[in-house]
């Protein structure tokens, strides 16, 4: 080990034909924003009335069994903090399912 610093790629097990009408050129002009930060990092409110659903997948698209989902529930006053993926940008921008009144918090850091 160098002691260096590596970015490691985070597209491991993704599906990419399921977010295939989400991915588009990456470049400076419709990926500007997406430049400026390393991850997000996306809370739900104590105050929520139940999870909400965060998924890289949009509905009709997921796939969800006895023993896996393609969502992760984020209860209320929990926290999720997902790495900006350079290799697929349609990664950077989560979906997400919730009740009418719950608040996010969502910050680029």
């Amino acid at each position: 080990m160098t002691g260096s610093r590596i970015e490691l790629p985070i597209d491991a097990g993704i599906e990419k034909e399921k977010i295939s009408d989400r991915i588009t050129e990456k470049n400076r002009v419709n990926d500007g924003y997406g430049a400026m930060y390393d991850s997000i990092a996306i809370t739900a409110d104590y105050e929520n009335s139940s999870a909400v659903l965060i998924s890289d997948y949009t509905e009709w698209k997921q796939e969800v069994t006895s023993t896996s989902a393609d969502y992760i529930e984020l209860n209320p006053g929990w926290q999720l903090v997902i790495p900006r993926n350079r290799e697929i940008q349609a990664l950077n921008r989560p979906m997400v399912c919730w009740t009418n009144g719950d608040v996010l918090k969502i910050v680029a850091r």
